[in-house]
């Protein structure tokens, strides 16, 4: 598990880390696992690994999202939902691939879904399709998805927090 945590907390940090403007912006992030010596609190976020078809789904009180679906988290929320199936895909270094946060094979992975779905816990959308190339926020299975944020992005994340739109909801 520690493992896991050390790859999302690498990814987080380098999605969220933007030179993209006059400022740039350095991330970092502390992800660790729950334990009885190291609970959690109710003040912190959660990567939770669930099987597909068990990922809850925050449009629907009671209901899960679909087989295939391998991440999921709600707007300002403090869950991030990643589906188990993944966690052996790593990001391709060659090949075109690369860049995308996608597997050699172009599937997802543990990197680039958790980045994305914090995205989503941080109030960020999919952008419009065939907008943004190379952008996080773009789903996976999307011909221009990628690993970066724009400034923009950056400024709505900041955004979010000023008006107190994050750390809300189920954890």
């Amino acid at each position: 598990m520690q493992g896991f945590a050390d790859r999302i907390n690498s990814s987080v940090s380098s999605s969220y880390s933007t030179s993209d403007g006059d400022v740039p912006t350095i991330a970092t992030s502390n992800i660790t696992v729950e334990s009885s010596s190291n609970p959690l609190q109710s003040s912190d976020h959660t990567f939770i690994l669930r099987d597909e078809g068990n990922i809850p789904d925050s449009r629907v009180p009671g209901g899960f999202r679909p087989m295939g679906v391998i991440g999921h988290a709600a707007l300002g929320e403090k869950a991030v939902y990643i589906a188990t199936s993944i966690v052996g895909n790593t990001p391709a270094t060659t090949g075109p691939e690369a860049g995308t946060g996608r597997s050699v094979t172009g599937d997802g992975t543990l990197e680039r879904t958790s980045a994305h779905e914090f995205g989503h816990s941080a109030t960020l959308p999919h952008p419009a399709p065939g907008t943004m190339p190379g952008n996080l926020m773009n789903q996976t299975g999307a011909s221009n998805a990628g690993m970066k944020l724009t400034k923009e992005q950056v400024r709505q994340i900041i955004q979010a927090y000023e008006d107190k739109k994050l750390n809300t909801g189920r954890q």
